[in-house]
């Protein structure tokens, strides 16, 4: 016989939006996420003070933009009023068990922004393994994560019969996989043992990892995918800094509106920019000699400000 599992990872991607701004004494409200893994479908804990059996995701937060100014209605979908979030779960979750995804919003009586959730694909990462018995190497986990600018694999083995070695696997679609490392087996034990593997060259943005393990008679196996997701920064260019007519920007985010503003902050011109397009030209020709700000926004709310000088 053979037992089944299902192992995975799940990604979730959400927009935080704000509404409105209660009152001037209302302090910055955060938007928390949880989750959490039950055998029953109503064995979840969904009390509203209570977060035993819940997991949270820091990365996941989305903090309100606005507040400590006097209440006003506002646009949730403008751009400095949003934000776009993004994390990718290691889970295992057992063949018949549920996942509840959570969002927690304190309760503030008479002093609540208006904070709200939009667009929220979530998609799952899944494969099922069958294990054989007896079975040459008996994996307790495998797991994947972010540190510095390098992605670390962790995995841990209860049990190994005859294991030479295990090949560690990347791939950037989640079908072709290369090996990048070589790892070598305890043989026989039934001690546990902790791997450790990095990749130094990881790929930027989501990558795939898997293990193929070695018998030592030639024979292999592989493991369940990691999935992993590698935030790459996002980068503004604008020049020339000293110019009499034009200013290039190069972008690596999508842009959406330009400001140029004086050293007091005063706004002199604003562009509609071609949120579809990398490359943009703001006209500076008609303006006086002087010192200037350039102020750009993306549609993710993100904001970037380049000094230039107008001759």
């Amino acid at each position: 016989m053979s037992a089944r599992a299902f192992f995975g990872s799940i990604s979730v991607n959400y927009t935080g939006e704000q509404w409105r701004l209660i009152n001037k004494t209302a302090r910055q409200h955060v938007l928390s996420f949880w989750y959490a893994i039950s055998s029953e479908q109503g064995g979840f804990n969904t009390s509203p003070k209570s977060n035993i059996g819940c997991t949270e995701v820091p990365e996941l937060k989305f903090y309100g933009a606005k507040f400590g100014t006097e209440g006003t209605a506002l646009n949730g979908n403008a751009a400095d009023k949003r934000r776009m979030l993004e994390a990718i779960l290691q889970l295992e979750v057992t063949e018949g068990y549920y996942l509840m995804l959570r969002w927690k919003d304190a309760d503030e009586v008479e002093a609540d922004h208006g904070l709200a959730i939009d667009e929220v694909p979530v998609k799952w990462y899944t494969q099922v393994v069958e294990t054989p018995t007896p079975i040459p190497v008996e994996l307790s986990f495998f797991r994947a994560k972010v540190k510095d600018i390098f992605v670390e694999l962790f995995w841990q083995t209860a049990s190994q019969d005859q294991n030479s070695h295990f090949v560690v696997e990347r791939s950037s679609d989640g079908i072709s996989f290369e090996g990048i490392g070589t790892v070598v087996g305890h043989g026989i034990t039934v001690q546990t043992v902790n791997y450790t593997f990095r990749d130094e060259a990881p790929f930027a943005g989501t990558a795939y990892n898997r293990l193929k393990q070695v018998g030592e008679d030639g024979s292999y196996t592989y493991s369940f995918v990691a999935v992993v997701a590698r935030k790459v920064a996002q980068e503004v260019k604008v020049f020339p800094t000293i110019t009499t007519h034009q200013l290039q920007i190069n972008a690596d985010m999508r842009l959406h509106q330009a400001f140029v503003m004086d050293v007091m902050g005063r706004k002199l011109k604003e562009q509609q920019l071609q949120a579809d397009a990398w490359q943009h030209t703001v006209d500076v020709s008609s303006m006086e000699e002087g010192t200037y700000v350039l102020v750009l926004l993306a549609e993710t709310g993100k904001r970037h400000t380049s000094r230039f000088v107008k001759r």
